[in-house]
């Protein structure tokens, strides 16, 4: 009968832990996991249970929690494809139409031009400063000034 309140624990910390995010919740959801493993194997030894869930808590949170919140930690707040281009580098692919130029910003490929008018020959490196419309307004880094 335990092991249905080690199920219950660690499914109640793992539903609390889509509300929270930090992966706390989940890492003793985890150690709960292995309290009702054990429970299978040894349905009276209560202590090895809760020894175990401990134990498997520790090691998730000092462990596992650091690299989950790295990992986490790599992802951008921005809005994907807008706002997390002005700002960044990229480099001229090639030529368009007229002074357009293809550049790859992010490890993404956009439509662009420059700001000054200057021609931007491809393996340029430049500087997105704005959008206007869906083209992305860029300077090349020689000429961008350097705070």
């Amino acid at each position: 009968m335990a092991w249905v309140i080690w199920i219950v624990i660690a499914v109640a910390f793992a539903i609390a832990e889509l509300s929270v995010g930090t992966f706390t919740l989940l890492m003793i959801a985890g150690g709960c996991s292995g309290g009702f493993l054990v429970s299978l194997i040894a349905p009276n030894a209560y202590w090895l249970q809760t020894l175990t869930a401990v134990v498997l808590c520790g090691l998730l949170l000092g462990l596992l929690r650091p690299a989950l919140r790295h990992h986490a930690s790599l992802r951008s707040d921005c809005v994907p494809n807008l706002e997390c281009i002005v700002g960044s580098y990229g480099v001229v692919l090639k030529n368009a139409k007229g002074d357009a130029v293809h550049v790859k910003i992010n490890g993404k490929e956009w439509n662009a031009s420059s700001v000054d008018g200057a021609q931007l020959l491809p393996g340029t490196q430049v500087f997105a400063t704005a959008f206007d419309g869906t083209v992305v307004l860029v300077m090349p880094v020689a000429s961008k000034v350097r705070q």
